[in-house]
């Protein structure tokens, strides 16, 4: 596996780096550039477009957040997406995902599979009509601030699937 030396040779460099980074500045001042991009880098875990270089930037050492800080710019990120993507993806049979855009909204009424187009068995999805107490599933009425998000169009990757025989899917 070629990785394993890459992935040595990495751990080397940022350990060389800490020592260095240690007997320049000093053990507390090394512990804090390691303590202080760790936490950045965990706040960027939670922002979608940067979740690479959070990754990096709490690994421990100076090479690491090195590319951490790069991969902060657009460029250079998009750049590592698609080398990564590449990586990841080889040796996947292609079709193994696909992607899937959803737009539109619901089917008309009268096309339920039920008796007379209901889309529920009784018309009703919920006893009564109502599925919270007083219909109102939030306090206020709302559930988001300010209003419901805008969009419409729903992103996702679906793996393929397949039943090996009616009903039955294959075994992992």
């Amino acid at each position: 596996m070629r990785l394993r030396p890459i992935l040595f040779v990495l751990g080397l460099l940022e350990l060389g780096s800490l020592i260095a980074l240690g007997a320049f500045a000093g053990f507390w001042a090394a512990l804090a550039v390691v303590m202080g991009t760790g936490l950045v880098g965990a706040n960027l875990l939670r922002s979608p477009g940067f979740r690479l270089s959070g990754v990096f930037l709490m690994i421990p050492g100076l090479f690491s957040d090195l590319l951490g800080l790069v991969f902060l710019v657009p460029a250079p990120r998009r750049w590592a997406g698609r080398v990564l993507g590449a990586l990841f993806l080889r040796g996947v049979p292609r079709g193994a995902f696909q992607r899937v855009v959803v737009t539109g909204s619901m089917p008309p009424p009268g096309s339920g599979p039920f008796p007379g187009g209901a889309p529920f068995p009784g018309g009703q999805p919920f006893p009564g009509g109502q599925p919270f107490p007083g219909g109102q599933p939030f306090p206020g009425g709302q559930p988001f601030p300010g209003g419901a998000p805008q969009g419409g169009v729903v992103e996702a990757e679906v793996l393929d699937v397949r039943p090996s025989s009616a009903g039955e899917l294959p075994a992992e």
